[in-house]
Protein backbone atom coordinates (compact mmCIF):
# COMPACT_ATOMS: atom_id res chain seq x y z
CA UNK A 1 0.00 0.00 0.00
CA UNK A 2 1.27 3.49 -0.88
CA UNK A 3 1.47 5.73 2.17
CA UNK A 4 -1.24 8.38 2.27
CA UNK A 5 -3.50 6.45 -0.12
CA UNK A 6 -6.47 4.48 0.91
CA UNK A 7 -7.22 1.37 -1.26
CA UNK A 8 -10.66 1.56 -2.73
CA UNK A 9 -12.11 -1.73 -4.01
CA UNK A 10 -12.79 -1.86 -7.79
CA UNK A 11 -16.43 -1.63 -8.77
CA UNK A 12 -17.76 -3.98 -11.49
CA UNK A 13 -19.30 -1.98 -14.38
CA UNK A 14 -22.98 -2.38 -14.92
CA UNK A 15 -24.17 -5.06 -17.35
CA UNK A 16 -25.67 -2.60 -19.85
CA UNK A 17 -22.32 -0.88 -20.16
CA UNK A 18 -20.59 -4.15 -21.03
CA UNK A 19 -23.21 -4.95 -23.69
CA UNK A 20 -22.83 -1.51 -25.26
CA UNK A 21 -19.05 -1.80 -25.39
CA UNK A 22 -19.28 -5.23 -27.01
CA UNK A 23 -21.65 -3.92 -29.67
CA UNK A 24 -19.34 -1.00 -30.42
CA UNK A 25 -16.36 -3.26 -30.85
CA UNK A 26 -18.33 -5.55 -33.17
CA UNK A 27 -19.47 -2.68 -35.39
CA UNK A 28 -15.95 -1.24 -35.47
CA UNK A 29 -14.56 -4.59 -36.67
CA UNK A 30 -17.12 -4.79 -39.48
CA UNK A 31 -16.45 -1.21 -40.58
CA UNK A 32 -12.71 -1.71 -40.48
CA UNK A 33 -13.08 -4.89 -42.58
CA UNK A 34 -15.12 -3.04 -45.19
CA UNK A 35 -12.60 -0.16 -45.26
CA UNK A 36 -9.61 -2.45 -45.62
CA UNK A 37 -11.27 -4.85 -48.10
CA UNK A 38 -14.11 -3.10 -49.91
CA UNK A 39 -16.46 -5.23 -52.08
CA UNK A 40 -14.91 -5.99 -55.46
CA UNK A 41 -11.32 -5.61 -54.22
CA UNK A 42 -8.75 -8.27 -55.06
CA UNK A 43 -8.59 -9.42 -51.47
CA UNK A 44 -12.30 -9.95 -51.29
CA UNK A 45 -12.36 -11.79 -54.62
CA UNK A 46 -9.46 -13.97 -53.52
CA UNK A 47 -11.22 -14.78 -50.29
CA UNK A 48 -14.37 -15.76 -52.16
CA UNK A 49 -12.35 -17.91 -54.56
CA UNK A 50 -10.68 -19.74 -51.69
CA UNK A 51 -14.06 -20.34 -50.08
CA UNK A 52 -15.51 -21.60 -53.36
CA UNK A 53 -12.56 -23.91 -53.97
CA UNK A 54 -12.94 -25.51 -50.58
CA UNK A 55 -16.73 -26.02 -50.85
CA UNK A 56 -17.85 -29.52 -51.86
CA UNK A 57 -19.12 -29.83 -55.45
CA UNK A 58 -22.31 -31.90 -55.80
CA UNK A 59 -21.92 -34.99 -57.95
CA UNK A 60 -23.76 -34.82 -61.27
CA UNK A 61 -26.50 -37.35 -61.95
CA UNK A 62 -25.49 -39.90 -64.59
CA UNK A 63 -27.21 -39.56 -67.92
CA UNK A 64 -29.26 -42.52 -69.21
CA UNK A 65 -26.35 -43.48 -71.45
CA UNK A 66 -23.96 -43.41 -68.49
CA UNK A 67 -26.22 -45.28 -66.10
CA UNK A 68 -24.86 -48.75 -65.29
CA UNK A 69 -26.61 -51.51 -67.20
CA UNK A 70 -27.23 -54.98 -65.73
CA UNK A 71 -25.17 -57.72 -67.33
CA UNK A 72 -26.97 -59.79 -69.96
CA UNK A 73 -28.78 -62.74 -68.46
CA UNK A 74 -26.99 -66.03 -68.95
CA UNK A 75 -29.88 -68.11 -67.57
CA UNK A 76 -32.13 -67.99 -70.65
CA UNK A 77 -33.90 -71.33 -71.07
CA UNK A 78 -32.31 -73.58 -73.63
CA UNK A 79 -34.52 -74.95 -76.40
CA UNK A 80 -36.11 -78.27 -75.50
CA UNK A 81 -34.56 -81.17 -77.41
CA UNK A 82 -36.58 -84.01 -78.85
CA UNK A 83 -35.99 -87.41 -77.27
CA UNK A 84 -36.36 -90.92 -78.62
CA UNK A 85 -37.34 -93.99 -76.65
CA UNK A 86 -38.40 -97.55 -77.36
CA UNK A 87 -40.20 -100.35 -75.57
CA UNK A 88 -43.07 -102.81 -75.53
CA UNK A 89 -46.62 -101.48 -75.34
CA UNK A 90 -48.10 -102.75 -72.08
CA UNK A 91 -51.16 -100.51 -71.84
CA UNK A 92 -53.16 -98.10 -73.97
CA UNK A 93 -55.48 -95.65 -72.21
CA UNK A 94 -58.09 -93.45 -73.85
CA UNK A 95 -59.98 -90.66 -72.14
CA UNK A 96 -63.42 -89.39 -73.07
CA UNK A 97 -61.87 -86.10 -74.17
CA UNK A 98 -59.66 -87.84 -76.72
CA UNK A 99 -56.36 -88.04 -74.85
CA UNK A 100 -54.34 -91.20 -75.42
CA UNK A 101 -51.62 -92.60 -73.22
CA UNK A 102 -49.35 -95.44 -74.33
CA UNK A 103 -47.38 -97.13 -71.58
CA UNK A 104 -44.02 -98.53 -72.68
CA UNK A 105 -41.88 -101.00 -70.79
CA UNK A 106 -38.29 -100.20 -71.68
CA UNK A 107 -35.41 -102.67 -71.90
CA UNK A 108 -34.32 -101.66 -68.38
CA UNK A 109 -37.73 -102.67 -67.01
CA UNK A 110 -38.73 -99.08 -66.31
CA UNK A 111 -42.04 -97.80 -67.66
CA UNK A 112 -42.62 -94.49 -69.44
CA UNK A 113 -45.87 -92.98 -70.68
CA UNK A 114 -46.25 -91.57 -74.18
CA UNK A 115 -49.01 -88.94 -74.45
CA UNK A 116 -50.91 -88.07 -77.63
CA UNK A 117 -53.15 -85.00 -77.64
CA UNK A 118 -56.53 -85.09 -79.43
CA UNK A 119 -55.30 -82.49 -81.93
CA UNK A 120 -52.90 -85.04 -83.44
CA UNK A 121 -55.78 -87.03 -84.90
CA UNK A 122 -55.40 -90.71 -85.74
CA UNK A 123 -51.92 -92.08 -85.03
CA UNK A 124 -50.24 -93.56 -88.08
CA UNK A 125 -49.33 -96.28 -87.46
CA UNK A 126 -51.52 -96.98 -84.45
CA UNK A 127 -49.66 -99.13 -81.91
CA UNK A 128 -51.27 -102.19 -80.38
CA UNK A 129 -50.75 -104.01 -77.12
CA UNK A 130 -47.60 -106.11 -77.18
CA UNK A 131 -46.04 -104.18 -80.07
CA UNK A 132 -42.41 -103.19 -79.87
CA UNK A 133 -42.28 -99.54 -80.92
CA UNK A 134 -40.00 -96.52 -81.08
CA UNK A 135 -41.32 -93.00 -80.47
CA UNK A 136 -39.89 -89.48 -80.62
CA UNK A 137 -41.26 -86.44 -78.84
CA UNK A 138 -40.74 -83.80 -76.19
CA UNK A 139 -39.70 -84.83 -72.67
CA UNK A 140 -42.24 -84.01 -69.98
CA UNK A 141 -43.16 -84.87 -66.40
CA UNK A 142 -46.59 -85.59 -64.94
CA UNK A 143 -47.04 -86.16 -61.20
CA UNK A 144 -43.33 -86.79 -60.88
CA UNK A 145 -43.26 -89.46 -63.59
CA UNK A 146 -41.37 -89.07 -66.88
CA UNK A 147 -43.37 -88.80 -70.07
CA UNK A 148 -42.87 -88.25 -73.78
CA UNK A 149 -45.31 -85.92 -75.54
CA UNK A 150 -45.89 -86.71 -79.20
CA UNK A 151 -45.65 -83.71 -81.53
CA UNK A 152 -46.75 -85.49 -84.72
CA UNK A 153 -49.18 -88.29 -85.44
CA UNK A 154 -46.46 -90.14 -87.41
CA UNK A 155 -43.89 -90.00 -84.58
CA UNK A 156 -44.30 -93.75 -83.88
CA UNK A 157 -42.46 -96.54 -85.62
CA UNK A 158 -43.48 -100.19 -85.18
CA UNK A 159 -40.28 -102.14 -84.63
CA UNK A 160 -42.03 -105.49 -84.27
CA UNK A 161 -45.76 -106.08 -84.21
CA UNK A 162 -47.23 -108.39 -81.64
CA UNK A 163 -48.72 -111.67 -82.80
CA UNK A 164 -52.37 -112.31 -81.97
CA UNK A 165 -52.79 -115.39 -79.80
CA UNK A 166 -55.51 -117.96 -79.87
CA UNK A 167 -57.87 -118.21 -76.91
CA UNK A 168 -56.06 -121.30 -75.60
CA UNK A 169 -52.67 -119.57 -75.89
CA UNK A 170 -53.89 -116.40 -74.21
CA UNK A 171 -55.45 -118.33 -71.32
CA UNK A 172 -51.99 -119.18 -69.94
CA UNK A 173 -50.57 -115.68 -70.40
CA UNK A 174 -50.42 -112.66 -68.11
CA UNK A 175 -50.22 -109.01 -69.02
CA UNK A 176 -50.86 -107.34 -72.39
CA UNK A 177 -52.02 -109.59 -75.22
CA UNK A 178 -53.83 -109.61 -78.54
CA UNK A 179 -56.34 -112.44 -78.79
CA UNK A 180 -57.94 -113.70 -81.98
CA UNK A 181 -61.42 -115.22 -81.67
CA UNK A 182 -65.15 -114.84 -82.07
CA UNK A 183 -67.55 -113.12 -79.67
CA UNK A 184 -70.03 -115.87 -78.88
CA UNK A 185 -72.04 -113.97 -76.24
CA UNK A 186 -72.26 -110.41 -75.00
CA UNK A 187 -74.34 -107.99 -72.94
CA UNK A 188 -74.09 -104.46 -71.62
CA UNK A 189 -74.06 -104.00 -67.86
CA UNK A 190 -74.93 -100.83 -65.95
CA UNK A 191 -72.33 -100.24 -63.24
CA UNK A 192 -72.02 -97.35 -60.78
CA UNK A 193 -69.43 -95.59 -62.93
CA UNK A 194 -71.15 -96.22 -66.26
CA UNK A 195 -72.04 -98.87 -68.79
CA UNK A 196 -69.60 -101.72 -69.48
CA UNK A 197 -69.52 -104.61 -71.93
CA UNK A 198 -69.39 -108.25 -70.84
CA UNK A 199 -68.56 -110.85 -73.49
CA UNK A 200 -67.16 -114.34 -74.15
CA UNK A 201 -64.58 -115.35 -76.76
CA UNK A 202 -64.92 -118.74 -78.42
CA UNK A 203 -67.33 -119.82 -75.71
CA UNK A 204 -64.58 -120.16 -73.07
CA UNK A 205 -62.66 -116.94 -72.37
CA UNK A 206 -64.66 -114.35 -70.45
CA UNK A 207 -63.96 -110.69 -71.08
CA UNK A 208 -64.98 -107.23 -69.92
CA UNK A 209 -64.57 -103.75 -71.37
CA UNK A 210 -64.88 -101.26 -68.53
CA UNK A 211 -66.92 -98.07 -68.75
CA UNK A 212 -64.07 -95.69 -69.65
CA UNK A 213 -62.91 -97.84 -72.59
CA UNK A 214 -66.45 -98.76 -73.66
CA UNK A 215 -67.50 -95.09 -73.69
CA UNK A 216 -64.64 -94.14 -76.05
CA UNK A 217 -65.04 -97.14 -78.38
CA UNK A 218 -67.10 -97.50 -81.53
CA UNK A 219 -69.87 -99.32 -79.71
CA UNK A 220 -72.15 -99.74 -82.71
CA UNK A 221 -69.41 -101.44 -84.70
CA UNK A 222 -68.44 -103.74 -81.83
CA UNK A 223 -72.07 -104.71 -81.22
CA UNK A 224 -72.48 -105.45 -84.93
CA UNK A 225 -69.39 -107.69 -84.86
CA UNK A 226 -70.80 -109.50 -81.84
CA UNK A 227 -74.25 -109.94 -83.41
CA UNK A 228 -72.73 -111.33 -86.60
CA UNK A 229 -70.22 -113.43 -84.63
CA UNK A 230 -67.45 -112.08 -86.82
CA UNK A 231 -63.80 -112.87 -86.24
CA UNK A 232 -62.21 -110.17 -84.08
CA UNK A 233 -58.96 -109.24 -82.38
CA UNK A 234 -59.25 -108.22 -78.75
CA UNK A 235 -56.46 -106.19 -77.18
CA UNK A 236 -56.26 -106.11 -73.42
CA UNK A 237 -54.74 -107.38 -70.22
CA UNK A 238 -54.94 -111.04 -69.26
CA UNK A 239 -55.99 -111.40 -65.63
CA UNK A 240 -57.78 -113.90 -63.42
CA UNK A 241 -61.41 -113.48 -62.31
CA UNK A 242 -62.92 -115.93 -59.79
CA UNK A 243 -60.05 -118.33 -60.40
CA UNK A 244 -60.45 -118.38 -64.18
CA UNK A 245 -58.52 -116.53 -66.92
CA UNK A 246 -60.20 -113.36 -68.12
CA UNK A 247 -59.30 -110.53 -70.45
CA UNK A 248 -59.84 -106.84 -69.70
CA UNK A 249 -60.37 -105.51 -73.21
CA UNK A 250 -59.21 -102.10 -74.32
CA UNK A 251 -60.05 -102.40 -78.03
CA UNK A 252 -62.05 -104.80 -80.17
CA UNK A 253 -61.50 -104.62 -83.93
CA UNK A 254 -62.20 -106.73 -86.97
CA UNK A 255 -59.58 -109.43 -87.53
CA UNK A 256 -57.38 -108.80 -90.59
Amino acid sequence: MIPGHNRTPLQRPPRWLLLAASAALLMTGIWLGDLLNPPGSSATVASMAVQASTSPVPEAFPSPQQAPQPPPSSSAPAPVQMVRTAGHVTEIRRSRRGFRQIVLRQASGAEITVTAMPSLGVLDPAPRLGDSIEVSGLPATYRGQPQVKLEHRRAIRIVQGATALTVSQASVQEGPVQVHGTITSHREYEAQNGTMLLFTLDGSLSGVMFADDWATSDRDQILDLAEQQSSVVVEGQMTTYKGKPSIQAQTIVTAP
